[in-house]
């Protein structure tokens, strides 16, 4: 099957010819320099005009404002002028700069330019099972201006051999954090600093779950497991249960065939680490662009529910 990670195709790479990689350089080689502007939502009204276009009067809103993009003008939002404060692209990210060992691997946008993300490389890193099979753990900040989203920290592991995405929710630690855009942002964005050195939990959390699962064998008919996993429903069209079918059959062949699930065969982690590559690869078509990669690797990080669901059936 040939196919590309999401990691892979999500995001621009950063150029390697910039004078230096302060958070403000990496965005204007990037294209993502652009301020948020607001302006009054307006609603027509007839009677006493403030604002006339054409025939057409209006006047504006006093509790709503709209977020607009500099460079384009493209809509962002309507949020609250009393409760909402801009939060630019760069005062969003610009505590990077003081972060010490931060790498820059990639930034981007999606949903219009609704929401920018920077990802960054971590030092923390896991040898499975005491081999050169590395996971690697990535820093990813997302910043909303939507309204509905502001400032999170996903630290997301990801496996180099296949470039999986493992964001496996544990009871005890967090791989996730958010912060509104309402009250002091600079105190929140000091939280963090916080939530990066707590995630440090999430880092010895995963590797002891990695080892239980390579431990763990697989008690349950592989194809068995994945009719419980995708379940055809009673009123699935035709279409739907034939992508089903397609999904369980890819995932078998990726657990009894993939090179580097070899060693992992007939164990959770086998089974986990196939539904892994399935939801953290594409096959090559025109509707996976820049924006869908984008959407389909920041929902990941967000935590899978295929990848979080097999886990959980698994260990009951």
């Amino acid at each position: 099957m040939s196919n590309i990670s999401l990691f892979d195709l999500a995001g621009t790479p950063i150029p390697d010819n910039l004078p230096n990689t302060k958070v403000s350089t990496v965005f204007e080689a990037t294209g993502l320099d652009w301020d948020v502007i607001q302006k009054p939502v307006l609603v027509p009204n007839g009677n006493n005009p403030n604002t006339t276009f054409g025939s057409l009067c209006y006047d504006p809103i006093p509790s709503l404002v709209a977020n607009f993009r500099s460079s384009d003008n493209k809509f962002l939002g309507a949020v609250h002028p009393n409760t909402y404060k801009v939060v630019q692209n760069y005062e969003a990210f610009d505590f990077i700069d003081e972060l010490p060992n931060f790498t820059f691997e990639k930034v981007g946008e999606f949903c219009g330019g609704k929401k920018v993300f920077v990802v960054g490389k971590s030092n923390d890193q896991i040898a499975i099972d005491g081999s050169s099979d590395l996971v690697n753990f990535y820093l990813t900040f997302l910043h909303g201006h939507d309204g509905k989203s502001g400032i999170k920290f996903i630290l997301c592991p990801i496996r180099m051999f296949c470039m999986n995405q493992l964001n496996l929710m544990l009871e005890k630690a967090n791989f996730k954090y958010n912060i509104t855009h309402t009250g002091n942002i600079e105190w929140k964005l000091s939280r963090i600093q916080k939530a990066i050195a707590d995630s440090k939990n999430y880092v010895t959390g995963l590797e002891d779950t990695i080892k239980h699962m390579i431990s763990t064998k697989l008690n349950i008919d592989p194809e068995r497991f994945l009719s419980v996993l995708i379940p055809e429903d009673d009123d699935d069209s035709e279409r739907t249960i034939l992508s089903k079918e397609m999904t369980r059959n890819t995932i078998i062949d990726l657990y009894k065939n993939k090179d580097d699930l070899q060693n992992y065969k007939g164990t959770v982690f086998g089974m986990v680490s196939a539904v892994s590559d399935y939801v953290s690869h594409v096959t090559p078509k025109r509707s996976h662009g820049a924006s869908t990669a984008n959407n389909l690797f920041i929902s990941n990080m967000e935590g899978n529910r295929l990848i979080q669901t097999a886990k959980t059936l698994l260990a009951a």
